[in-house]
């Protein structure tokens, strides 16, 4: 056989072999996830077997709907809820309080002072975009490029999705998603990358996100 012949042969031999190895790492890794995703899901149902679900606890298809942005704004830095007299000076509720007081009326004199305009509220921006959650489905996946703040899971199975591919089939997730705690229920957890995480899938303005995210491990 010539030496060009041979040559050929040894090649094709050794990227048929790779392609081979390549496909036996890609079974042997998903039947690996799919393993630990049965063992988590029998762990969690002798924990409900045996204590019950607590109260505020995190199980695999308990994603109930939340209403859009509004957790998300009470976890804001310098959020306060109103209080009673809010708007009115401390003198003013000094005044009010002693007896014979008339509130001055417009045009009849008196210090009040004058009123402020209201500021206007932008419209939501980033994770506090209006939400839509599909459906109740727990889904699961790999945590990549996480930022401290936010950052992607590679889903698997892929979500089929008309929005799955806009971000090359991974889903954003941020930190006030996720799940943390012995009952997973204080948000705003952190994670790294390579976790396994379960989470809900919703939809906004940039695509599909995470939403009651869990490490597994």
């Amino acid at each position: 056989m010539p030496k060009s012949h041979m040559g050929w042969a040894k090649r094709t031999i050794e990227k048929t072999k790779a392609e081979t190895d390549e496909e036996k790492r890609i079974a042997d890794e998903k039947a690996f996830r799919q393993q630990q995703i049965q063992m988590l899901q029998l762990q969690q149902q002798q924990a409900m077997f045996m204590g019950g679900c607590m109260p505020g606890s995190f199980m695999p298809g308990n994603c109930m709907p939340q209403q859009p942005g509004f957790e998300f704004g009470m976890q804001q830095p310098g959020f306060a809820m109103p209080q009673p007299g809010f708007g009115i000076s401390q003198q003013q509720q000094q005044q009010q309080q002693q007896p014979g007081f008339v509130m001055p009326q417009p045009g009849l004199g008196g210090n009040s002072e004058p009123s402020r305009p209201i500021p206007k509220r932008s419209g939501p921006t980033g994770p506090n975009l209006q939400r839509t959650r599909p459906s109740s489905e727990t889904y699961y996946g790999t945590v990549q490029d996480w930022k401290g703040k936010f950052g992607w899971i590679e889903p698997f199975p892929a979500i089929e999705h008309p929005l799955a591919g806009k971000h090359g089939g991974k889903v954003y997730v941020a930190a006030q998603d996720v799940l943390s705690g012995p009952t997973g229920g204080i948000m705003g957890g952190g994670l790294t990358d390579g976790q396994m995480v379960q989470f809900c899938m919703y939809i906004d303005a940039s695509g599909i996100g995470a939403e009651q995210v869990k490490a597994m491990a």
